[in-house]
Formats: structure tokens, C-alpha cells, sequence
């Protein structure tokens, strides 16, 4: 059976955010691909879903990063949000029209269609991946007397129960060290 690696519980803050960026940057640029397309004879709406589905492989990624369902769920309807919403001032802004322009609309529409198939490739991916990867601390960062969270102490002494413990164990056994790599 290979190791567990431990996922950092602070971490989820960093995916909210990285959330909302993803869909910002995808929803920037859907002007772009939905020009890209019409000028390779595509229709245009074929730059919105390629657009649409760029977002599809950081699901599967962030629910590896941070295998919590409720997280990934979350995150990943905040995507779809970010997404819808940049989408719209961008055309508003291309448009010099703050009324939602039909693009966007049709943008938005084709989101509600991708955001289920986020949603499922995310818990796919969730279900590969929980069996190797959990978010919490390595039981080994913990004190064998009290159960006290060792990591960032100064010195290698309990302050809950006073009792010693070897600190080269808290080397290698700190939390996601390498799981953010792979």
C-alpha cells in the first residue's frame, strides 16, 4: 500500500482563491477565443465552449490538491460564478454597453451547462484520489502522551504534558512536504 501524504487543513483558503481566479482568467478570455474561432471558420460560440471546458483540468486538479468535497464543490461553483461574471464585463467593456449583452448571455447559458461536468469530473477525481491523499496532520506530528500538534515548536518537548520526543521524526513526517508536487 504506498504512504498517505497529508494535505495542510489551512489550505483550503489558497483554493477559494485560486477559485476565483481561474474563472476570471477563463471568463477574460472568451472574447479572445470566441474571435479565435470565427476567424478559423468555427462558430463563435465554439471559442466560449472551448473556453468553457479550459476549466475542466483544474477541477480534476484542485480536488487533487484538496481532496475535501465540500471545498472542491464550493470552489468549483465559484469558478463557474467568477467566470459568468468576468465574462459578462468583458463584453460590457469590448461593447461599451453595460446592459448584458446576448454573447454574455450565451456565455453564462453554456456555464450552466459545464458547471455539472465540473462538478462530476471534481468528485471523480475525489474518488481516485482520497484513498492516497487526506487533509489533516501526519499522526506522527502529534504527541505520543496527549495528542498535541508538534509542528513549529522551538524545542523538543511537549508544552502540553511536558513529555520529550525526537524532533528529526517531525522532519520528514511534516505535513505535505511533497504531496504538493505530486
Amino acid at each position: 500500500m504506498s504512504a498517505i501524504h497529508y494535505v495542510d487543513p489551512g489550505r483550503w483558503r489558497a483554493v477559494v482563491a485560486l477559485a476565483a481566479a481561474a474563472g476570471t482568467a477563463v471568463g477574460t478570455l472568451d472574447p479572445v477565443l470566441r474571435q479565435t474561432a470565427g476567424l478559423l471558420g468555427l462558430a463563435p460560440h465554439a471559442g466560449t465552449w472551448a473556453a468553457v471546458f479550459l476549466l475542466v483540468p483544474w477541477s480534476a486538479g484542485l480536488a487533487r490538491w484538496y481532496p475535501r468535497r465540500p471545498v472542491v464543490v464550493g470552489a468549483t461553483l465559484l469558478a463557474a460564478g467568477a467566470y459568468a461574471l468576468s465574462v459578462t464585463v468583458a463584453y460590457g467593456v469590448l461593447l461599451r454597453s453595460w446592459a448584458l449583452p446576448a454573447v454574455a448571455r450565451d456565455a453564462s447559458s453554456v456555464m450552466l451547462v459545464a458547471a455539472p461536468i465540473y462538478l462530476l469530473v471534481a468528485h471523480l477525481t475525489l474518488l481516485t484520489v482520497r484513498s492516497r491523499r487526506t487533509v489533516g496532520f501526519d499522526p506522527r506530528t502529534r504527541c505520543q502522551g496527549c495528542g498535541y500538534l508538534l509542528t513549529g515548536l522551538t524545542e523538543p518537548r511537549c508544552p502540553e504534558c511536558g513529555r520529550a520526543f525526537d524532533a528529526r521524526l517531525l522532519r520528514p513526517a511534516r505535513i505535505d512536504a511533497s504531496a504538493s508536487r505530486g
